[in-house]
């Protein structure tokens, strides 16, 4: 986390838990792909053997695309607010309707509503099942501990 007192902005990092469990499942399933390749290698069926392991490269490069992306970068100052890593977003203070701090299973977010209600779902909340999150939200999980100080930021800006 750094704050700039001079500009009042504050940046976070925290892990997006979505992005962890599909690096840990993406991986579990290359492991059991490969796996049947070998099989597949040892029973003599070649041809097969060639498209398990190509399956398996592609979900492990998956899995591990999500293991460089779990990391969510938020940035809220004079410009607006922007989601970095996996699944990112950017956002002018003009193009926001609303900004919510929630709690989804035990883990607090940063909700931001964009202006247009009409606007599709994003893959930042889509992938929260059981979520209650707006359709046009876009979110990103934050440090508990910031939630006070995000809050005096965004209401620094916000509405201005």
């Amino acid at each position: 986390m750094r704050t700039d007192d001079d500009t009042g902005s504050i940046i976070t990092a925290e892990p997006d838990p979505l992005n962890t469990r599909m690096m840990w499942g993406l991986t579990g399933v290359a492991v059991l792909t490969l796996a049947w390749a070998v099989r597949e290698v040892v029973v003599g069926n070649g041809p097969t053997a060639i498209i398990f392991f190509t399956i398996a490269v592609v979900l492990a490069y998956q899995g591990w695309s999500s293991y460089t992306t779990r990391i969510a970068i938020v940035r809220v100052d004079a410009r607006g607010i922007a989601r970095k890593g996996g699944r990112g977003w950017s956002l002018p203070w003009s193009k926001i309707s609303a900004v919510e701090i929630d709690d989804f299973n035990g883990r607090d977010y940063l909700v931001v509503l964009r202006q247009d209600a009409k606007a599709p779902s994003h893959a930042s909340s889509a992938y929260l099942w059981g979520s209650h999150f707006p359709k046009n939200a876009l979110v990103s999980p934050i440090p508990s501990l910031l939630k006070d100080d995000i809050a005096g930021v965004v209401e620094n800006y916000h509405k201005r």
